[in-house]
């Protein structure tokens, strides 16, 4: 994720989450963040880096389309 766009969201008080799809195997993955706290805000705070990578939390997040669909209904 890039940090331009990141501090474009979160600066703007824009809700988000991240959501992904492997284009091999087209499994998804959900990201649902934390507006006030989180992660993502977390890494862009304490370094310098223009982008970072969401790997392993990215990898930890896997999603059915139904449990997806059920969980954007909230909203």
């Amino acid at each position: 994720m890039e940090r331009d766009f990141f501090e474009y969201i979160d600066g703007n008080s824009i809700p988000y989450v991240i959501l992904c799809e492997d284009d091999n195997t087209h499994v998804l993955y959900y990201l649902k963040l934390n507006k006030k706290a989180n992660w993502v805000k977390s890494c862009f705070d304490t370094c310098d880096k223009d982008v970072i990578y969401l790997g392993k939390q990215v990898l930890n997040s896997k999603v059915t389309e139904t449990d997806l669909i059920k969980e954007l209904k909230k909203y």
